[in-house]
């Protein structure tokens, strides 16, 4: 293990060594790119692609491997080739992939995909090309932990390999796609796009053998035991045909697995130790980590839990030396189930805090990435604006000679000619004049509409992230800690009989029951209030019904809930959008207006729905928010432009304060 570690710390930093045979290839092409320099561009591009990918792929140059990519744009900008500049920043996005910058990487491959289709080729071959770029865009979103914008590129490059009838790229993105789910444990959706690229078994019998594995690992997760013994019986018969370190350890995983559910418990001992040595062998920190995971499953199970302890935490170091966040997560959560195992109730709670901690960093990181994203993608698309005023310029370079030469020629024949010439000039000047105003005006709207976009992405990210964060947190505080809490409560109460105390400490005992009682009571009011479970299981009016009775029950205010019109439902993030801003509205009137009674009506209509709340208190000057720092109505009104909706608000001094929202659906 140590040794693994100490060998992947080296990579990028180790000198470059290169093989007799690396040698002469890249002595050839090198060759072979002088003799096409200024002969056939097509030719000459696709050999220092060639060469790139010898640097980037094999020797991990990446200095090398940009200045090859530098080289293709120049030509690309020379000839305004598109298929060249898509070669280009392919393969100056696989360079940034490789680096580990996925930010960079991912706007890359979209101007890639944006060129490459523009470019002039075959059908066939444009929509494999846009296929694997989408592919490519859909592992880098998913190293970067944005699953959902994995998925959108995964299915797009499906659409394309099936329309490419590309057997063997269907089978792996399917794949792909099914570890997708998995990360998010959603096992019934990971069978479905799993067993739809069985369908696709191709002549790479390497491909159909990993998939068929990783069937029988979907299958153990959904508890198909007869389903997964059937795929483990077809992968052993590509198993023992040849051997590979990375299909043996998904085979042997697999097995181990269906073992260990089975609980023939030495079995799948043996066949995870198996795996686990491939896995060092191949040489891939995931599956490490993976594997030194299942260990430590079976030997909790087997409540061996020292050397259980030994392997979750090589998974958890692993893990975090190679930034496997999900997997991190997992092993917090695994060293807390160990230590409730054992009673060690203190031990558990730390781990299960160094888990909500480390969430939270990584929801973090999240938004991080997502900015990085954005800006390197606003900076691409900068380059390629650079790109069409080249074009534009050149286009306009080319004119001005061709005028020059007209000029020329007319300067010969006489003086009706020149008079012509005059006149061409002058209204010439004119059209360049309304051509530099046009493109001025075009690129200033370009440049307005550029920031308004990046500014409603990172509008969109936050809110996303917020909402992610608040039902992340409600559900380890419900689940987690409350749990947690519960067990002390039980374990106290299960001492209190068992203990003869004098009757003061009696009482005092009682009482911290009691307080711990209230605690309890409280973290799943708190729960509740930041994630509704209603919200997501019945919608935005059920949800707003159960806050107002929750409120009356509190006696601040009498608040009434009227619903105008037949309900409808909208997408669950703008209903959550709309939850915040009653709840931030209703707070802010109990907060700071003295009322007694507060409505809150909503009004669904053909196209649109209203949101009213309303109140009897004190009031205030309208004016005086328009220029307020307050965070909380900062909150409603960017929410509600978010939504593109319309705020007016209505309250003078006594006389109560009424709030109108208005958004088309």
């Amino acid at each position: 293990m140590a040794y693994l570690l100490k060998e992947k710390k080296q990579v990028g930093t180790k000198a470059i060594s290169i093989t007799k045979e690396q040698q002469t290839k890249i002595d050839s092409l090198s060759k072979r790119i002088e003799e096409l320099r200024g002969v056939d561009d097509s030719l000459f591009v696709n050999t220092i692609d060639a060469l790139g990918l010898v640097y980037d792929e094999e020797l991990e140059d990446f200095e090398n491997g940009k200045r090859m990519s530098d080289s293709v744009l120049v030509v690309a900008k020379r000839t305004n080739n598109s298929y060249f500049f898509s070669i280009a920043y392919w393969g100056m996005a696989s360079m940034w992939y490789r680096k580990g910058n996925y930010p960079n990487a991912a706007a890359n491959f979209e101007l890639a995909l944006t060129f490459n289709q523009k470019s002039k080729m075959e059908k066939k071959y444009q929509l494999q090309r846009e296929a694997t770029l989408f592919a490519n865009l859909g592992a880098t979103f998913q190293l970067m932990n944005d699953l959902d914008n994995a998925t959108v590129y995964y299915l797009k490059g499906i659409e394309g390999l099936l329309q490419a009838k590309d057997s063997s790229g269907l089978a792996m993105s399917y794949y792909n796609l099914g570890y997708v789910y998995s990360d998010l444990a959603d096992w019934m959706t990971c069978y479905k796009y799993t067993k739809e690229g069985l369908v696709f078994k191709t002549k790479n019998s390497y491909n159909y053998a990993v998939l068929i594995s990783r069937m029988a690992s979907v299958c153990i997760g959904l508890g198909n035991l007869r389903e997964a013994s059937r795929y483990l019986l077809e992968a052993e018969i590509y198993t023992l045909s040849y051997k590979s370190n990375l299909k043996d350890l998904n085979f042997n995983n697999a097995k181990g697995q269906y073992h260990r559910f089975k609980r023939h418990y030495k079995k799948s001992e043996q066949l995870f130790i198996v795996a686990y040595k491939a896995a060092i062998e191949y040489g891939d920190p995931y599956w490490v980590a993976v594997q030194a995971r299942e260990l430590g499953l079976l030997y909790m199970a087997t409540k061996d839990y020292k050397l259980a302890e030994h392997f979750f935490h090589i998974a958890k170091d692993v893990a975090t030396e190679f930034a496997y966040q999900p997997q991190v997560l997992q092993s917090f959560s695994d060293l807390s189930d160990l230590a409730t195992a054992r009673g060690q109730m203190s031990e558990a709670l730390m781990y299960k805090s160094r888990q909500i901690s480390y969430s939270d960093r990584l929801v973090k990181k999240q938004n991080h990435n997502r900015i990085l994203y954005y800006n390197a993608k606003f900076e691409a698309d900068k380059k390629q604006n650079e790109i069409i005023q080249l074009q534009k310029d050149n286009e306009i370079k080319n004119l001005t000679i061709m005028q020059n030469m007209l000029w020329l020629y007319f300067s010969f024949t006489g003086t009706i000619a020149l008079v012509i010439v005059g006149l061409l000039i002058y209204f010439n000047m004119m059209h360049k004049q309304n051509l530099t105003k046009q493109k001025n005006d075009l690129q200033l709207q370009q440049i307005r509409e550029l920031e308004k976009d990046k500014q409603l992405i990172l509008a969109d990210a936050i809110l996303k992230g917020q909402e992610q964060e608040r039902g992340r947190l409600a559900k380890d505080l419900h689940d987690g800690l409350g749990g947690l809490l519960s067990g002390v409560k039980i374990s106290l109460s299960n001492m209190k009989g068992s203990l003869a105390l004098p009757i003061d400490q009696a009482l005092s005992f009682d009482r911290s029951l009691d307080m711990l009682d209230s605690s309890i009571q409280e973290l799943r009011r708190v729960s509740h209030n930041m994630m509704p479970e209603s919200l997501a299981k019945f919608g935005l009016v059920a949800a707003l019904r159960d806050f107002c009775e929750s409120i009356n029950t509190m006696k601040a205010a009498a608040l009434h809930f009227q619903l105008v019109g037949v309900r409808r439902v909208l997408d669950i993030s703008h209903e959550t959008i709309v939850y915040r801003i009653v709840q931030e509205l209703v707070n802010n009137a109990l907060k700071h207006s003295g009322a007694k009674n507060i409505i809150v009506q909503m009004m669904y209509e053909s196209n649109s729905l209203s949101v009213t709340v309303e109140d009897d208190g004190k009031g205030f000057d309208v004016e005086e928010i328009k220029n307020t720092i307050n965070s909380g109505w900062a909150n409603v009104q960017s929410r509600i432009s978010y939504l593109k909706g319309k705020l007016d608000v209505t309250s003078r001094q006594g006389e109560g304060t009424s709030v109108h929202i208005f958004l088309a659906i």
